[in-house]
């Protein structure tokens, strides 16, 4: 409808088409490459579109194909079917079906001649679709005949076939209706037509087809007399209809014009309106060109900017969106080309620049790795110390006392407090430069600081390098650039730098090395691998080891030995807490737990020795309550203290009975108070309590002390009660050995106080505890068996002591006149010797135990009437007479009224009383029988049986009469000598006879 007006349209837009623009409307290089692009997108389109459709195209056709040939097949089967149905057919239904065949054709032949000229020769004017359309309306009854016509024609075409078959096949009598009947099929069309020429029916067949068309002529007539009204109507109504057409032809036309018309004015402002769209995405993008190479020039001057200021991470940034985004999109522009060539030299300038700070970095944390290790040490000791505080071992074995008050006790200079992190070597001292004091810092401030910032190291120089480096492509370049200066920092480190480095600080500096290697992966993985450094802390770990035992074998004391384990386990702790595997280190430092408890079992005994050797030997005297409560009350040595206070405060629970809180008023009322030991029991148990706690404190952070603590408490009391044989054979000092024996008594209350303590510690706080355990279970101390062994070995010696000073003081009566002119009622020095040693010594013996003070006076009477009775039966003397008789006698009266004097008093019982006395009945009878008048009366059985029972030894009786001789002196008469001599004489026959 719009073909004519196309064209000039076309024409209109040719001719409309703005002018050139000027430079600033000239579309770009980049606009025409573009056009072209979408010029080819639009063709590829297109071919694509083309091709799709002829796929589309022929894949319907051969649908179509597939379609006929399975329909013709169907049909070839219905024909087959029909073809047989036909043969049973009379000849009567064959003429019918002729003349419907007939009619069927006189209709189809109408309907195509209709068809061609249109009813009534006026169909040229319309189209073929309106007449369809009209002829439709018009006839809706011929088209109903023609349906029933067409099915007698059917019908009779496949009978028709069937007969033209049989013709063919049975070579029948050629007849003209049998082969207007076999036309009919058009399959059997060829056989028929070739036997009509073969049989030269020709004639026939040509009359036979004319009277067949005339017949049909008719029918036909006659069916369009029948219908030739309705046929009128439908003319007529074709006719008005085309009128109707033309008129709406004109209209048609009349509006085209019109369209054509205004759509050309359309056209022309369409181009113009394009046009300006045109001016205006030129001014567009010329503007965002502008826009973007300010952007780009502005950005590189901000690049130059951060590079100037060191910003480099803003500088690759920006960069990389300059050469990735904005470059890109003025690529046409010589400017912006040389800005992109620029940047790879910008780039190695920044490279080198952060290369330059990060060696300088390097340079810094080398020379503060000793700085870093050092406070990242103190903070594990802190650490540990606050731990150490709450830890309810540490609690326990502390006693509840300070160590401050042991070494008063113990006589010891007060010692500093050494640090954790306190140097050994004596040529480092606190006012060095490299000591650092933080005892002005909270201790949890302290641990909560970074040691990095403490010593100002800014990784930022590293990451910085990290992040230059990734972007340009380089990290594989700087992981073997970092970990090549790393490594050979590493060889610095582990290597003394001279002979005699100060080793605290050989182990800090290794500390602040793997400390920064231990940030470093943390905070920069996955770039920089953990192998390495790995690799690097085990061979350091075999050089640490190896330095460390060295170092142990110049340990000679139990404090240098504290402080190697205190710096050693800070170390380790240090570097776990950074994620190093430390287990060598710890199972060095629990070798030494060994080679501790000798250190400490050697200084334990010389220190005891010392306590030994400082020892005053008297009881122990209290006055002060600070004293009561350091020495008594902290080692539970006054059980009289325990009972008043129990029987005051009877609702007080177990632990409270035990240990009970009095104030100095109360204290002060019991004071001053003296008890049987000496200070040196309260030093041991101080002694043993330093000594387990200092274990304790030592072995802390180690596995399995049980053991070692038992066994280095018993090796230690072992030691002692060495030390305590050894001074008490030594000493001859009766005094000083019964003091050493009541403290003996002691001490083995304080070695069931320390088992017992030993295995609540062990085994836990239940009171129970030491019913349920098992004997194999407990704690079981053998040196408390040699402490008692001790003590009876020194109960011995101190009644060995005393009759070995009674020897001594009885060792001058050798020198002694038993011949005297004249006797003396007094006593000899001698005997008085002994009895003021006697007088001064029982007081001494009075702590012991009462067997024992009765076994030491009656063995010290019974040595001096030994000694007596040895000295008047002595072979050095002989001879004496009744003077010297009688001066002996004052000396056994003398002795035999001290000891009657000591078993009177309150504490003796009657039956040692007697012992006491008995010592000298023996005596006493003899020297009653010397000093008799009628010494023969002994022979009388009576006589000796009431006064001289215990002389049963008559040969020493008539030995020691034979030298009793009285000699003339002047003080007696002859007559007197001679009848005593007489007495002495027959009392010696007499015994003579008793034997």
């Amino acid at each position: 409808m719009f073909k004519k007006s196309d064209q000039p349209s076309k024409d209109k837009s040719a001719t409309a088409a703005p002018p050139t623009p000027t430079s600033t409307t000239t579309p770009t290089k980049v606009d025409l490459k573009k056009e072209k692009k979408e010029k080819e997108k639009d063709e590829k389109r297109e071919k694509d579109r083309e091709k799709i459709e002829r796929k589309e195209k022929e894949r319907q056709d051969r649908r179509a194909a597939k379609e006929a040939r399975a329909l013709a097949k169907l049909e070839k089967k219905q024909a087959s079917k029909d073809r047989k149905g036909g043969r049973e057919r009379s000849n009567s239904d064959l003429s019918v079906d002729d003349t419907d065949t007939d009619d069927t054709d006189s209709i189809s032949d109408l309907s195509s001649s209709l068809d061609r000229t249109g009813p009534l020769g006026l169909g040229g004017s319309l189209t073929t679709s309106t007449g369809r359309a009209e002829a439709a309306a018009s006839g809706k009854e011929l088209n109903i005949n023609l349906s029933v016509s067409n099915k007698a024609a059917n019908q009779s075409s496949s009978e028709s076939a069937a007969a033209a078959s049989r013709l063919y096949m049975d070579g029948e009598a050629f007849s003209s209706e049998n082969f207007l009947i076999a036309l009919t099929d058009t399959d059997h069309l060829g056989p028929a037509i070739k036997s009509v020429f073969e049989l030269g029916k020709q004639n026939d067949v040509i009359d036979s087809l004319n009277e067949y068309i005339g017949n049909k002529e008719r029918d036909i007539e006659k069916i369009c007399g029948d219908n030739h009204e309705g046929f009128i109507n439908s003319v007529t109504s074709f006719l008005s209809l085309k009128q109707d057409n033309l008129a709406l032809k004109q209209s048609v036309i009349h509006l085209n014009y019109e369209i054509q018309e205004i759509g050309g004015r359309y056209v022309t402002k369409a181009e113009e309106m394009l046009a300006c769209k045109r001016t205006k995405d030129n001014i567009r993008k010329t503007k965002e060109i502008l826009n973007n190479c300010q952007y780009a020039i502005q950005l590189g001057m901000k690049i130059e900017e951060y590079v100037k200021n060191k910003r480099y991470y803003h500088a690759i940034k920006h960069m990389d969106q300059l050469h990735n985004v904005y470059l890109k999109r003025l690529a046409d522009f010589q400017f912006a080309r040389n800005m992109d060539a620029n940047i790879p030299i910008i780039k190695e300038n920044i490279k080198k620049l952060v290369k330059d700070e990060f060696n300088t970095w390097m340079v810094d944390i080398k020379e503060r790795s000793a700085k870093i290790g050092r406070f990242g040490m103190i903070q594990s000791a802190k650490r540990l110390e606050k731990e150490r505080e709450i830890n309810p071992l540490k609690m326990r074995t502390s006693f509840g006392e300070s160590e401050a008050v042991w070494d008063r006790i113990l006589g010891l200079p007060s010692k500093d407090n050494t640090s954790a992190i306190g140097l050994l070597s004596p040529n480092q001292q606190i006012g060095s430069p490299s000591f650092v004091s933080y005892s002005d810092i909270e201790k949890d401030d302290l641990i909560m600081r970074s040691p990095f910032d403490e010593v100002n190291i800014d990784f930022h120089p590293l990451y910085q390098c990290l992040f230059i480096y990734s972007s340009l492509g380089l990290m594989e370049e700087f992981q073997g650039y970092y970990t090549l200066n790393r490594m050979l920092q590493f060889q610095m480190v582990i290597q003394p730098k001279e002979h005699g480095q100060v080793w605290e600080s050989f182990l800090q500096q290794i500390a602040g090395y793997f400390m920064v290697e231990s940030m470093v992966i943390d905070t920069t993985h996955p770039h920089l691998s953990k192998t390495a450094i790995n690799e690097c802390w085990n061979t350091a770990l075999v050089k640490i080891t190896s330095v460390l035992q060295e170092l142990f074998t110049h340990c000679h004391d139990t404090r240098s030995l504290i402080s190697f384990k205190k710096f050693v386990l800070v170390f380790t702790n240090t570097l776990s807490l950074y994620g190093y595997h430390v287990q060598p280190l710890l199972y060095m430092l629990d070798t030494m737990k060994e080679k501790y408890c000798q250190f400490a079992i050697v200084e334990g005994v010389e220190m005891f020795t010392k306590i030994l050797e400082s020892e005053s030997n008297v009881t122990l005297y209290v006055e002060t309550p600070e004293e009561y409560r350091n020495l008594i009350l902290a080692n539970n040595l006054d059980p009289d203290f325990g009972k008043s206070t129990s029987t005051d405060n009877s609702d007080d629970n177990d632990e409270q009975q035990q240990t009970p809180a009095v104030d100095d008023e109360s204290l002060a009322k019991m004071l001053p108070k003296a008890f049987p030991f000496s200070k040196l029991v309260p030093q041991f148990y101080t002694l043993l309590k330093r000594f387990i706690s200092e274990f304790y404190e030592f072995t802390s952070q180690l596995s399995e002390n049980e053991d070692f603590i038992i066994r280095s408490t018993d090796t230690l009391i072992r030691k002692i009660n060495d030390t305590l044989y050894n001074f008490l054979t030594m000493s001859s000092a009766v005094p000083q050995v019964i003091q050493l024996v009541v403290n003996l008594k002691h001490l083995l209350v304080a070695c069931q106080f320390f088992k017992d303590y030993l295995n609540s510690l062990i085994l836990g706080d239940n009171k129970t505890a030491d019913v349920n355990l098992t004997s194999s279970n407990r704690v079981a101390l053998s040196s408390s068996n040699l402490l008692y062994t001790t003590k009876g070995l020194g109960e011995k010696h101190i009644i060995a002591l005393c009759e070995r000073k009674i020897d001594d003081l009885m060792s001058s009566s050798a020198n002694i006149n038993w011949s005297p002119v004249a006797s003396d009622d007094r006593p000899r020095d001698y005997i008085e010797d002994v009895v003021t040693y006697l007088e001064f010594t029982l007081p001494f013996v009075q702590p012991l135990s009462p067997q024992l003070r009765e076994d030491f006076i009656t063995k010290a009477f019974k040595r001096i009437s030994e000694l007596l009775t040895t000295m008047i039966h002595s072979d050095s003397l002989k001879k004496f007479n009744m003077s010297g008789v009688k001066c002996f006698n004052a000396d056994l009266k003398q002795i035999e009224e001290f000891a009657r004097r000591k078993a009177d008093e309150k504490e003796r019982t009657a039956t040692s009383s007697r012992d006491l006395v008995g010592s000298f009945y023996e005596l006493r009878q003899t020297v009653n029988l010397l000093l008799a008048e009628n010494p023969e009366e002994f022979g009388d059985i009576k006589i000796r049986a009431k006064h001289y029972n215990l002389i049963t030894n008559i040969h020493d009786l008539i030995i020691l009469f034979q030298k009793y001789k009285e000699e003339s002196k002047g003080f007696t008469t002859p007559k007197e000598q001679k009848d005593r001599n007489n007495k002495i004489a027959n009392a010696i026959k007499k015994f003579k006879e008793m034997v």
